[in-house]
This record gives structure tokens, C-alpha cells and sequence, in this order.
């Protein structure tokens, strides 16, 4: 079924949104606002319908070339055919909308830009499938042949030309992480079967890497078969020094990632005590009892918690613990009442947690989120119970992509 639409703005994840002539919304992936197109429709429901472009009718004015090749093929990137500022005003949009239609207030952030739309990210994951080593198609899991990947750091596509040629039959994913203080990378090598040989060289960029056993697309690390070479990384932030590797979860973009926790730290603003939960390796809670805060760091990975625990010591931060829990199921204020709550939760959110942390009244909560709609529908359990925004911030963690990084501070 073929439609000539008007693409009308952008929505969440990134597609452009135009209506039929009955009023039914059709969502339209990499289109702008005021591009003129036929589209043909893939996928029908009851509220909306999915399209394809067909063929170009009127581009957009806003409209820009790619700066990558593969645009529209990998399906890493959703907003490169826009100008940045135009990339910015629409997450801005789709972030307030969002949260709107979900907890029923309305935002006004502070927006705050990445300091490179390009080059910025220090992880990258590469999917390996017919001798091909690259990234997903969109909505799909065949591989599109990578060979320089513009949001990258230099040093992690170095490290993908250098081990394409080394790398043995059996490996299904690559992880290639950066160690943002050496400028040097490190690898994992995930594979189905019980034992693999490898010897990819040391040299250049990479300094070391594992072989792991999982499945493809099981969740978690697997089991490590081998291990060459220093597989340690670590970054700066407010003056402190996180460790980490490339198993664990950390923030990827290292400017904009500084800049989160300098505006967590300051809307802290000194408070005696403090929970992160999801503290993962430190991120937050190191910077904080940095500032003389008394800090307790809950998470359910052990690694995290591990490298939490070097990392405070190796500072010499003391008015920091760190323990291992999910937060999720345990009692996090079961002997303990902070004057502040920092959540990072994962995408799905944590609206158990934020239920109970509401009726305990805590003074203050700074929700941190990579998922407006999560954020949106656990930041309503404490407007319900009497709390009210005091900020909302948006840092631009991902650019040329519909994500964003948003923070939101209430208080009652």
C-alpha cells in the first residue's frame, strides 16, 4: 500500500511521524520534519501504521547528507541525515512529550550537547557471522561489514582492522573497549565452544584481551577460557580514577559522561548522606564521597562492586562502602535513611524500588535514565506521594541516535 505523507516531526526512536489522510499515524524511519515522500506500508496496527520511503518527493530544507556511508544499513545510527541542533531539538521534544504523556508533568530541561557528535564512543560491540564483522542491519541480526565506524574512537576501529585477520572461525561477538586514561584497548572474544586457540597479536592499539564461552545472545559474561596481556581499563572523573573492563557496564561517552556526574554531584549540593543505587563500578559514588558525602553503593554485579571497591581504595576515598545487592528485590533502606537517593537503573527502570524509596519519604531523589518512558512512569510514583521536580536536565550521551541521557531531581 503506497501513501504520500508530510512528514510532520520526529518521535522516539528516531522515526519521522506523518498522517494519512484518515488521520492514522505512520511512522516513517529515517525521514525529517517537512521531507515530502511516497511510502509504501510494512506493518499495519490498530493506532498506527510502519512505512518504508519509496521514493523521495520533496526533501526536507533541513535535511543533510550522511557523513557515513553505511547510514540506513547499520542500524547503529538513526539521525545522521539531520543537522545537530535539529538532533537536539527533537530528542528535547520527544524527552518532554514522553514524560508528559507518562507522569502527567511537564518538563523544561536544560540541554546539554555533546562536545563531539563524532568519534565519541569508547565501547563498541561487533557482531561476527559469515566472515563478515560489524554491526546489526536494523530490526534484524545480519551483519553489515564495518570498517570505520565515525561515532567511534580512533583507537577502537584501529583495533577492529588489526584483528579481522586474527581473529578464528568460532567467534560470534567482539567486545573492544577503551582504556580512556592510556589511550590503548582491550578486547573479549565470546565463542560457543568450550575451548578456542587464539593468538591475535598485542601491538598498536590493542593491549590485551579474553576469550570467553556464552551462546550468541546470552545475557551475562560467560566463561573465561583465556586471558593475554593487561585487560584493566580506567577513566577520570572529578579528580578520581574508575576502574573497569570491558564486561562491565560503564558510561561510553567520556566527556559527556563527566559532565553527568558533575551535575549529579552538584545536585547533591553537599548532602551528609547518600545511596547509588546501581552504582555499578563507581561512577557516581566515588565523585561524591570525594565531596565529603557519606556514601553507600548498592549493586547486583559482583565485578562492579569489585572494581568499586579497588577503585575507592587506590583513591583513598573512605566515606564510601560498597555492597553488593539488587536493589530491586532487596531492602536498600531497610537500616538506613539518606538524605539522598542517585538512581541509574537499567532501560527497564526499577518502579519496585521507586515505589518503596516513596514511601519512605526520602528527601531527595536524582533519577538518572537512558529511557524517557521508564523515568516518566516510575518519577510518578513520587509525584504521587507529594514530590515535586525541582530540575531536569538532558546530556546528550548518543548523537547521531535517538537516545539521551535525562536526569531529574525531586524533592518533597
Amino acid at each position: 500500500m503506497a501513501l504520500r505523507l508530510t512528514i510532520e516531526g520526529i518521535v522516539y526512536g528516531g522515526s519521522g511521524m506523518g498522517r494519512r489522510e484518515d488521520g492514522k499515524i505512520v511512522f516513517v524511519p529515517y525521514t525529517a520534519p517537512g521531507d515530502v515522500c511516497t511510502v509504501e506500508v510494512v506493518e499495519e496496527k490498530r493506532d498506527f501504521s510502519r512505512a518504508r520511503v519509496a521514493r523521495m518527493e520533496e526533501p526536507s530544507p533541513v535535511r543533510i547528507e550522511p557523513f557515513c556511508q553505511l547510514f540506513g544499513r547499520c542500524g547503529g545510527c538513526q539521525l545522521q541525515h539531520l543537522p545537530y541542533g535539529e538532533q537536539l531539538k527533537w530528542k528535547t521534544k520527544t524527552f518532554q512529550e514522553t514524560i508528559k504523556r507518562s507522569a502527567r508533568v511537564e518538563l523544561t530541561p536544560c540541554v546539554i550537547p555533546a562536545e563531539s557528535p563524532q568519534h565519541y564512543r569508547a565501547k563498541a560491540t561487533f557482531h561476527v557471522d559469515r566472515g563478515r564483522m560489524g554491526f546489526f542491519e536494523p530490526s534484524s541480526h545480519r551483519v553489515v561489514e564495518v570498517e570505520d565506524c565515525p561515532l567511534l574512537e580512533p583507537a577502537i576501529n584501529t583495533t577492529l582492522r588489526a584483528i579481522k585477520e586474527d581473529t578464528p572461525a568460532g567467534v560470534h561477538t567482539i567486545d573492544v573497549a577503551l582504556d580512556m586514561n592510556s589511550g590503548k584497548t582491550t578486547a573479549v572474544f565470546y565463542t560457543e565452544k568450550t575451548w578456542l586457540g587464539m593468538d591475535v597479536p598485542l601491538s598498536g592499539a590493542l593491549k590485551g584481551y579474553e576469550v570467553r564461552a556464552k551462546r550468541r545472545f546470552q545475557r551475562g559474561r560467560g566463561r573465561r577460557l583465556l586471558e593475554r596481556g593487561d585487560t584493566e581499563c580506567s577513566y577520570t572523573v572529578e579528580g578520581v580514577v574508575v576502574e573497569y573492563a570491558a564486561t562491565v557496564f560503564f558510561q561510553v561517552n567520556p566527556e559527556a559522561n563527566r559532565r553527568l556526574v558533575r551535575k549529579v554531584v552538584e545536585s547533591v549540593g553537599g548532602r551528609a548522606s547518600v545511596v547509588d543505587a546501581f552504582c555499578g563500578v563507581g561512577n557516581f559514588s566515588l565523585p561524591l564521597a570525594k565531596t565529603c558525602c557519606r556514601v553507600d553503593g548498592f549493586d547486583m554485579d559482583g565485578l562492579a562492586i569489585g572494581y568499586a571497591k579497588k577503585a575507592a581504595r587506590l583513591n583513598r576515598v573512605d566515606r564510601v562502602r560498597f555492597h553488593q545487592m539488587d536493589v530491586e528485590g532487596g531492602k536498600v533502606l531497610e537500616k538506613m535513611i539518606p538524605s539522598v537517593i542517585v538512581l541509574d537503573p537499567p532501560r527497564c527502570g526499577c518502579r519496585r524500588l521507586a515505589r518503596e524509596l516513596a514511601e519512605k519519604g526520602v528527601e531527595r531523589i536524582i533519577y538518572v535514565s537512558c529511557n524517557p518512558s521508564t523515568l516518566g512512569r516510575d518519577i510518578k510514583e513520587f509525584l504521587e506521594k507529594g514530590y515535586r521536580v525541582v530540575s531536569s536536565t538532558l546530556v546528550d550521551m548518543f548523537p547521531q541516535t535517538y537516545h539521551v541521557e535525562g536526569i531529574v531531581v525531586l524533592t518533597l
